[in-house]
Formats: structure tokens, C-alpha cells, sequence
């Protein structure tokens, strides 16, 4: 029995990690988008696009 639920809190430890690794390359792209071709102004529209493809490709809940 501990060992299935060792097994469960690693899995759980490693998947959150590699959600919030995936949060931050996701966020470092846009942040070089729009460094790169001064989208400041478009900032939120950049998001939104980068958002709805993301959704559109892997549905609403794309990282489960």
C-alpha cells in the first residue's frame, strides 16, 4: 500500500513540475515575440491568439 501511494505523490510532484516548466517556456515565447517585434502594444491580442491555437489544436484542457 505505501508504495503505491509514494508511487502517486512522486507522480503528482513530477507532473507539477513539469507544468509550471511548460507555463514558463509558453510564457518566455511570447515574451520574445513580442521583445522581437515590438508588440507591446498587442500584447494581450498575442496571448489571446497564442491561447486560442493552443486550445484549438489540444482542446480546453490541454495539459491533462
Amino acid at each position: 500500500m505505501k508504495l503505491i501511494i509514494d508511487l502517486k505523490k512522486r507522480i503528482k510532484k513530477n507532473v507539477n513540475y513539469e507544468m509550471v516548466k511548460l507555463y514558463y517556456e509558453i510564457s518566455h515565447i511570447i515574451n520574445e515575440l513580442i521583445e522581437k517585434y515590438r508588440f507591446e502594444a498587442l500584447q494581450n491580442k498575442i496571448i489571446r491568439i497564442f491561447s486560442d491555437k493552443l486550445t484549438k489544436t489540444f482542446g480546453n484542457w490541454y495539459l491533462l
